[in-house]
């Protein structure tokens, strides 16, 4: 029965490792009934190649190539105007994460199980890869709160919706779509899910690798990344066109929003991006003992506000 429901499966690709496309694609292809793949960046021969090439192998695979870069929520967006009119969930892929064998098949379930579910995303490993090129492979050892009434009181503190993980029906993410903001689509499009009052939920199933490469990661970004998230925030708690704002009308105020916060001072952003990397630290060093407290609770929220507290209180004296 379930095989017979028709699953789109979306995965945007840039500069990734052919090798790790290659694992990613691997991973899912024949879990779904049709794998859209769009190419961001024409002048990556090589991986275009080799995607041309899947293709020929894959009938299931529908490449989408951009004459020219156009990011992330672009891209998405493309893929989701090319969705086969038959499509009843569309799931979404990085295009360097490694899908388990049954993960389709678990969040299809979960959602035909569960009819009132708009999105279901799922917790995973995480492979972390360093410098030397050595692969280390860390299970996923939070759980999660599955009753999406408590997804959605969270949501608003803090975005715990995995986006690469998550499976969505095809007329929901066809409606809401993705809105072009720096750092925060995936948390834009799911604040205006439960501001909509629809329901997300969380399997605390394993169904899925992340992929980190410590080896291009950088702290220079921490600060953007929050305060984009914090956008979002206020965004819900006060605007009263958050869920009909176009792209445009939500980037400028994003932009003034940015202004009003430094992100353009280059010294403060390096201040509070050091103060962030020893946040990171920390919170890397006390995770054992902040899991043991969740572990008591229903839900994550405590170890947020551990983690929190601390990053406030260091962001504090740099003001």
């Amino acid at each position: 029965m379930l095989k017979e429901i028709f699953v789109s499966c979306i995965m945007c690709t840039y500069d990734e490792d052919v090798d790790l496309v290659k694992q990613a694609i691997t991973s899912i292809v024949n879990q779904v009934q049709e794998l859209i793949i769009v190419a961001d960046d024409p002048t990556n021969l090589k991986l275009l190649d080799f995607l041309l090439s899947e293709q020929q192998i894959y009938k299931n695979i529908k490449l989408i190539q951009n004459e020219t870069n156009l990011g992330v929520v672009k891209s998405t967006n493309r893929a989701i105007d090319n969705l086969n009119s038959s499509a009843k969930y569309v799931a979404i892929m990085d295009a360097d994460d490694v899908a388990k064998p049954t993960r389709i098949q678990e969040e299809v379930r979960i959602m035909e199980e569960n009819q009132n579910f708009a999105a279901l995303s799922c917790v995973g490993d995480l492979i972390i890869e360093s410098e030397n090129n050595k692969q280390e492979i860390r299970p996923m050892t939070l759980h999660m709160p599955k009753d999406p009434q408590v997804v959605n009181q969270l949501l608003p503190i803090r975005n715990i919706v995995s986006n690469p993980g998550a499976i969505i029906r095809a007329n929901i993410i066809k409606k809401y779509r993705y809105r072009e903001l720096d750092k925060a689509q995936d948390y834009d499009f799911w604040m205006r899910l439960i501001k909509d009052g629809q329901k997300i939920a969380i399997t605390n199933q394993n169904l899925i690798q992340y992929r980190i490469h410590q080896n291009s990661h950088s702290h220079s970004n921490y600060y953007r990344t929050q305060l984009s998230d914090q956008f979002i925030k206020e965004q819900y708690k006060k605007s009263k066109d958050f869920l009909t704002a176009t792209s445009e009308e939500i980037v400028s105020r994003q932009t003034k929003y940015n202004s009003e916060h430094r992100l353009n001072n280059v010294s403060f952003v390096k201040k509070v991006n050091k103060a962030f990397s020893e946040f990171e630290e920390y919170k890397n060093k006390k995770n054992l003992f902040l899991m043991g407290l969740t572990a008591l609770s229903w839900t994550p929220v405590l170890k947020y506000q551990l983690m929190l507290i601390k990053y406030f209180l260091k962001l504090k004296r740099l003001k």
